[in-house]
């Protein structure tokens, strides 16, 4: 009966030792998509900036 009790035990520390991390998880991935968010009309604006640099030296 004490296997029992222990295993049920370690099953109860692992369950909420994946819940902290699922969290933690979830966490890191909301903060890589607002740098992503951020970042994005930053390059959007550097690969127009760019082609209209192009376009002006094309032009000759």
């Amino acid at each position: 009966m004490p296997d029992l009790k222990e295993r049920a035990a370690e099953r109860e520390a692992d369950s909420k030792e994946r819940a902290a991390e699922r969290e933690a998880d979830s966490k890191d991935a909301g903060r890589r998509a607002w740098r992503v968010a951020l970042a994005l009309p930053a390059e959007v604006v550097v690969l127009f900036a760019g082609a209209a640099a192009i376009l002006e030296w094309m032009r000759g």
